[in-house]
Formats: C-alpha cells, sequence, structure tokens
C-alpha cells in the first residue's frame, strides 16, 4: 500500500495523475506550518496517515487521518498547547517530538496530558449514542498524546452560516436535537462541556449534528480554581467562565446552545457576555423576521441571561418548548406515518435498538480496557525509570569505594614487612662455666639421630606476618602559646671581705746631686 494512492485532503483514492476526483485538490497544494506533523507521516506503529490540520485550538491540533488496516478516515486530536510546547522534527527518524519551554512549562503540560485522558475517557463512556462523535483509539507518541475519533465528512454550523446565511427554524430543530439529547445525558452524569458553539457542532451527511471536542468537559462538582480552564468563546461563552468565582452548572451549556440557536436563526453571533453586564442592549428575537412564536423566542431569550440565577437551569424546559409544541408533534406525525407505509413495526424498531445498546456496551468495554492498559504502562515507565536512576547511584556509589579499597590495598603493600631476628638461644651455665643440656633436650638428643654435615637441617616455618592495621592520622598539635619570659630574681649583694694588701716597699733616698759652676767634677 502506497500513501500516494490517497488525498490528503479527504483521504480518498487518487487518480492516475495525482489529483483527487472526490474533492479536486493536489498534494502539492497542501502545505504544514512548523509546528505541525508533516502530512504523509506515520503515527502508532504505522497504523495511522497523518493528512492536512483540520482544525486547531488553544489545546490541540486536528488531523484528518487514515486507518491503514480498516481504510477508513478518522480524525487524529494531537495534545499540543499552544505557548507551553514547541515542535522538534527530525524527518530522517520520523520523530516528531513536543518540547516544553521551561520546567514550569513542563509540569502545566504533564497535568493537561492528565485532563485529556480524562476527554478520552468522557468520549468512551457515551460510545456510540447519536449526536457525540465516536472514540476509536488513544495512544501516547512524541512525548505527547493522541484521541483517535470517527472522522464526522461534513461542514460545521459556522461554515454553513457564513456560506448560505440562516437557518429555517425547522432545520434548525432538526440539526441540533441530537447534540440537545446527548448533552441532557452528560448533564445528567454530572458532567459540563463548556465549550458549545457553531464550530464544534458538525452537520454529517445525513444533515444531523454532531458535537465534538470535549477537551473542556469537567464534573461540575471539581471545577474549582485548580481545575478550572480557560476556555472562553467571545458570544457564545457564559459569564461565570470569567468569573473567578463563578459557578458553573448545566446552565453554563444552556447559555452555549441558546447563543448558538441565535446565531443560527439570525446569522449574528450575540453580544458578549461581558458587555452585556452593565447595559444590555441585545436585540431580542421577536425583533427579527424569523419564523417562530413569541413564546419559543421568549425561551431562548431567557437562556442567554447574563446572571446564572436568572437564567434557565436546565436544558429540560427549552427541549419541551423545541420538540414538544405543535408544530414538532406534526412533523414527528409524519415520520410515524411515513415508518408505517414502510412496514416497520415497533418489535423491529426495539429489536434494532437492543443491538445497538450490545455494540455500544462491547465498544465501551474495548475502549475502557485499552486506556487501563495505557495507563499500567505508563505507571510502568515510571517504575522502570526509578529503577534506572536507583542502580545508577548504587553502581556509582560500589565504584567510589572499590577505588578507595584499591588504593588503601596499595599503601599497605609499598610498606615493607617487620620480620623478628632469630637470636641462637643460650643454654644455661654451671659454676664451672660449662653449658648444661635441659633433661628433656637430653632425651629428645638421644632418641633423634644427629644431622650429618649433608642433610640439612630443618627450621621452623617462619610466621607469616600480619598486615599492619592502618592507624588513624594523629591529629595536629596546636603550636603553643609563646609566654614572656620570667624575670630573673637576683640574689641580694653580699659585701665582700677586703683583702690583704702587702706593705709598700720601702724606696731608697735619692741622690743628692750638688751642682755648681764646674761641671767636671761631680761629688756627693
Amino acid at each position: 500500500m502506497e500513501d500516494k494512492k490517497y488525498c490528503m485532503n479527504c483521504m480518498q483514492p487518487l487518480s492516475w495523475d495525482g489529483t483527487c476526483p472526490h474533492c479536486g485538490l493536489a498534494a502539492e497544494k497542501i502545505s504544514d506550518a512548523p509546528h505541525h506533523i508533516p502530512h504523509g507521516s506515520k503515527l502508532f506503529h504505522g497504523k495511522y496517515l497523518v493528512g492536512r490540520v483540520l482544525g486547531e485550538g488553544g489545546f490541540g491540533i486536528t488531523y484528518i487521518g487514515l486507518d491503514l488496516t480498516l481504510l477508513i478516515a478518522v480524525a487524529i486530536k494531537e495534545y499540543f498547547p499552544n505557548g507551553l510546547v514547541w515542535r522538534k522534527c527530525d524527518k530522517t527518524r520520523s520523530s516528531y517530538q513536543v518540547t516544553p519551554y521551561t520546567p514550569e512549562s513542563k509540569e502545566l503540560f504533564e497535568r493537561g496530558k492528565d485532563d485529556f485522558l480524562k476527554e478520552a475517557r468522557v468520549l468512551s463512556q457515551f460510545g456510540t449514542q447519536e449526536g457525540i462523535v465516536r472514540t476509536r483509539s488513544f495512544f501516547e507518541e512524541n512525548d505527547s498524546v493522541y484521541l483517535v475519533m470517527d472522522y464526522v465528512r461534513g461542514g460545521s454550523i459556522k461554515d454553513y452560516v457564513k456560506r448560505n446565511g440562516p437557518f429555517s427554524p425547522q432545520n434548525c430543530w432538526n440539526i441540533l436535537h441530537n447534540p440537545i439529547r446527548a448533552l441532557l445525558d452528560l448533564h445528567q452524569r454530572g458532567l459540563v462541556h463548556q465549550d458549545v458553539s457553531p464550530d464544534n457542532v458538525i452537520i454529517n451527511a445525513e444533515g444531523n449534528g454532531v458535537l465534538i471536542d470535549f477537551g473542556a468537559v469537567r464534573h461540575a462538582n471539581a471545577i474549582d480554581d485548580k481545575t478550572r480552564t480557560s476556555i472562553y468563546k467571545q458570544g457564545f461563552s457564559a459569564y461565570e467562565q470569567l468569573e473567578k468565582r463563578g459557578k458553573r452548572g448545566p446552565w453554563t451549556d444552556v447559555y452555549s446552545l441558546c447563543a448558538t440557536i441565535y446565531y443560527m436563526l439570525t446569522g449574528q453571533a450575540p453580544i458578549d457576555a461581558t458587555e452585556r453586564v452593565f447595559n444590555d442592549t441585545i436585540k431580542p428575537l421577536w425583533e427579527y423576521p424569523v419564523d417562530i412564536t413569541k413564546d419559543v423566542a421568549e425561551v431562548i431569550m431567557h437562556g442567554l441571561a447574563v446572571e446564572s440565577s436568572a437564567r434557565l437551569q436546565t436544558l429540560d424546559e427549552l427541549y419541551e418548548t423545541l420538540y414538544e409544541c405543535p408544530a414538532h408533534r406534526k412533523d414527528m406525525a409524519k415520520v410515524v406515518e411515513s415508518a408505517s407505509v414502510l412496514g416497520e413495526s415497533r418489535e423491529a424498531m426495539r429489536e434494532e435498538a437492543l443491538g445497538k445498546q450490545k455494540r455500544r456496551e462491547r465498544h465501551i468495554h474495548h475502549l475502557s480496557d485499552q486506556l487501563e492498559q495505557m495507563e499500567r504502562r505508563r505507571k510502568h515507565k515510571k517504575w522502570v525509570a526509578a529503577f534506572g536512576i536507583m542502580v545508577g547511584v548504587l553502581a556509582v556509589i560500589s565504584g567510589i569505594g572499590y577505588r578507595q579499597m584499591a588504593a588503601d590495598h596499595g599503601k599497605a603493600e609499598m610498606k615493607p614487612p617487620v620480620i623478628a631476628s632469630a637470636e641462637p638461644t643460650r643454654l644455661p651455665e654451671d659454676q664451672a662455666g660449662r653449658s648444661v643440656v635441659p633433661q628433656a633436650d637430653v632425651a629428645t638428643a638421644s632418641t633423634e639421630p644427629t644431622p650429618t654435615a649433608t642433610e640439612p637441617v630443618r627450621t621452623k616455618k617462619p610466621k607469616a606476618t600480619k598486615r599492619p592495621v592502618r592507624t588513624k592520622k594523629p591529629k595536629a598539635t596546636k603550636h603553643p602559646v609563646r609566654t614572656k619570659k620570667p624575670k630573673v630574681i637576683k640574689p641580694p649583694e653580699v659585701a665582700a671581705t677586703p683583702k690583704r694588701t702587702k706593705a709598700p716597699k720601702k724606696t731608697k733616698k735619692p741622690t743628692k746631686i750638688h751642682m755648681d759652676g764646674d761641671m767636671d767634677e761631680l761629688t756627693e
């Protein structure tokens, strides 16, 4: 099977020249945005072929696809929150990984994946119920999650009004009959859709409406500030969807549905609820050239009240007004009459309904099993990752310990063993100075032969030296504090005894010299 044989626009077989005989679009005219999965790619192990983008919102991208096993067209919805993630494409490896921008974005992204899984579970509860798109599969790939649904061939209410103008009242009631019944079942289970709008209701080939996009579905009791979604469509969302503490419930979907009916009958979207809070200037339906009674128009405008307490609280009154009025009963009588003409009995219709119910239960059971398997696989991946991290940490710790032991062993081998020197034993001596051999040694010497010079003397095997125990490194002693040198106390001085002095020697008397005038003769 070749991918080129199918049109990427409608997933119908191509003609020999590469054009589509059904939609007339050539393959080269389809272009992809950088954050889109390229058309012609395959997902879920090659089971689904990806085509063009059908629609893109704040939380996901919807592609047309082809189930290559059943050869039927499907719609593939990818969780891709705009502003939180970007796509890393690798066409050589067929990898189109979705990557969050920041760690904070990753936390929000993971939380949104759980909400996406809740959407799949909600759709699986309704199975093949008319008025709600059927879910076929759910899988994880490219670090994101994907929801596979039936592809409803047709256009949305918004596209029809843009091309053809407003609907007639009877066509409007017929198109919205199944979606309103689906919303009634949704509310009975305590769920709120929160995103009913003209672009989320598709008109199929039979002319019936199908409600899509259950990404904002929440339990009415579980909607608080933490789980509140930021979905708001101007003109079609209730005012409490913007309020921080606005309480939501079935009345929230009542406002969106009545706004959709207003748009279908007039071709104009009602004034946004935020503009009507202080000055409500919305034009009532009875001022338009619409072929409905004033009672019906008043009920629809009652559902468009800005204050939730002044609005219709449930869809029951609206359903009774639209489908149990005399005009609708006449149309239903015509349908019953035509059914009797065709020979359809009540018993046959009952058996057909029972068959549909059984098929629905089998489908719900199959989808529940598939979702449980996906949840088990996700938990298994988390445990495997945690076990791998633990093994890696233990390996690092054991490696460090082994290296430390090897280093200690190497240091111990570098030190030489200390062996005690064997000194000869000195025998005791007697009084004469001769060596005396002990009696035990003499007896032994008498019994054992004396070793000869040729025979080697047997010596004892030296004991194995024990490995020195590694002692702790002594702590460094603190440097003593330098103290002042004590002063030396001098002993008291003792008076020295005077030394005996020798008597002075007698000096000779000097010779007297008498000098007279004659220097030639000297006399004493």
